[in-house]
């Protein structure tokens, strides 16, 4: 190899990371509120761990869908999202709801109801506690 394609990798490298640096996720983590008739979150965390990120999207991405579940709560236990501050955009949005068996459900949107298995919702707990 010449100098200047050593020069050429070395500066595709740099351009890389630092493209790849530039796209910072969060997970915001809320509490379900309900006041007066209006329903609402309340953040009070957030999660910048790129290895929780990354777990976070992989169990979302597993979920089986199953129909809207007749012994929901009407208040989730936990609220989350996974953004992209930088775009202005939020990926995920999720109300999780924990069940005493240890399963929960997922919803995502107005319709979009998952069931959670006990080990995703380890997963997650871990994540969003």
């Amino acid at each position: 190899m010449t100098k200047k394609s050593i020069l050429v990798i070395f500066f595709l490298v740099i351009i890389s990371l630092l493209f790849a640096c530039s796209t910072k996720e969060i997970i915001r983590i809320a509490t379900p509120t309900y006041e007066k008739g209006v329903e609402g979150v309340t953040f009070y965390s957030e999660v910048t761990d790129q290895k929780k990120i990354s777990q976070l999207r992989t169990v979302v991405e597993k979920l089986e869908r199953i129909e809207n579940p007749k012994s929901e709560s009407d208040l989730a236990d936990v609220f989350f999202t996974l953004d992209n501050p930088e775009e202005n955009y939020s990926e995920i949005g999720a109300y999780i709801w924990y069940k005493d068996d240890g399963t929960a459900t997922l919803k995502r949107g107005e319709k979009n109801y998952y069931h959670v298995t006990k080990e995703q919702v380890d997963i997650l707990k871990e994540i969003l506690n």
